[in-house]
């Protein structure tokens, strides 16, 4: 099976030249084949000729275009959680930030000799975003190919990058099949070193491929949890069945 690239450079409408350092380069790491190949770890399984599920080590770059062949539009959901760009110590070099004469020369302000071509005061914050945009780029852009045209995606993230990874995601899989921004509270109550505002959440944004082939989204409670958690009841309870206490805020 070939892989088809004839949507590779699918364009939102909306989408207005969002463009950064290093994102031709990015675009181009798509069409490159992988080199790698799977070999199988016996030793480390468990029934490994009857298990329906894999692990997988590696480069998710080059995993994921292995999969190009034989997942092409196969998969139902996918769930990502990539590095944050905060400089934190992760497998992945998690602080992609380009040195400045680098960054410079790739934005046309430095010429090969290294004099700057002008003395525009032009923003320098994006060689901090353009490596992290370019390592999400391809991987989200062959994440679409593997998706069923009724398949979703789920990515994590934080303040640092989501405005830039929502103009991506927003440019791949079209703004029309954003789904919602789903917050979710990493913590409760204070912070005595934070230096302005406490940050207690983070976000996951959810995509679909084609909009139009999704149903209504929902995660039904399973009967154990009713029987566990929903203990009350009130005068409404023959229309809304049982619920629930939860404690809305700790003390912080």
């Amino acid at each position: 099976m070939s892989t088809n690239y004839k949507n590779i450079n699918k364009v939102s409408k909306d989408i207005k030249n969002f463009s950064w350092a290093g994102k031709s380069k990015a675009i181009k790491t798509v069409l490159i084949p992988s080199k790698a190949t799977l070999k199988p770890a016996k030793g480390e399984s468990i029934k490994f000729d009857e298990s329906e599920n894999m692990i997988i080590e590696g480069d998710n770059l080059e995993v994921l275009k292995l999969f190009q062949k034989n997942y092409f539009g196969q998969v139902k959901m996918i769930y990502i959680d990539p590095p944050y760009n905060t400089g934190g110590d992760f497998v992945y070099h998690d602080d992609f930030k380009s040195p400045i004469n680098s960054y410079f020369k790739q934005t046309g302000q430095l010429n090969e000799e290294g004099n700057k071509t002008d003395t525009i005061n032009r923003e320098t914050n994006g060689r901090y975003h353009s490596d992290w945009l370019s390592m999400m780029y391809p991987r989200l852009k062959l994440a679409w190919n593997l998706l069923k045209d009724d398949g979703v995606i789920f990515v994590s993230i934080d303040d640092n990058e989501i405005q830039g990874l929502r103009l991506i995601m927003n440019e791949i899989f079209g703004e029309e099949n954003f789904i919602d921004c789903i917050i979710w509270k990493k913590r409760y109550g204070g912070g005595s070193k934070e230096k302005y505002l406490v940050t207690v959440h983070e976000y996951v944004l959810f995509y679909a491929k084609q909009i139009n082939q999704i149903n209504n989204i929902e995660v039904p409670v399973n009967e154990e949890s009713i029987k566990r958690y929903y203990t009350h009841k009130d005068e409404n309870f023959s229309l809304r069945g049982p619920y629930r206490m939860v404690v809305e805020q700790t003390k912080g």
